[in-house]
């Protein structure tokens, strides 16, 4: 399974939900690739006039810009390992567009 710049446009409960779906369908076995903003790099109105609102922990919703209205959420490595619980990690990189690429095999 395939997930790249996509899963983290949702609240953390959302995310959660998805990972819990893949994990029910992927087999024993079965590989994923997933990709999630690095916490740290959170746009600030100096990099993008996103005019960011937070609305929980980690998340925000620009309320200007080409992503006006999509919940971005950040996550920490805690939170990776924590929504990754049903998959051994094999690698976590992070690449050119400041995202970790996480990929894991299903216990």
């Amino acid at each position: 399974m395939i997930s790249t710049q996509v899963i983290h446009h949702n609240r953390m409960y959302d995310i959660k939900f998805t990972v819990g779906e893949i994990e029910r369908v992927l087999r024993s076995g079965g590989v994923l690739f997933v990709t999630f903003p690095i916490y740290s790099y959170v746009p600030t109105e100096g990099d993008r006039d996103w005019k960011l609102e937070q609305i929980e922990p980690g998340t925000y919703i620009p309320r200007n810009g080409p992503e006006a209205g999509i919940p971005h959420h950040y996550s920490t490595l805690k939170e990776i390992d924590a929504v990754l619980s049903g998959f051994e990690i094999l690698d976590i990189f992070t690449d050119e567009t400041k995202h970790r690429c996480v990929l894991g095999i299903k216990k």
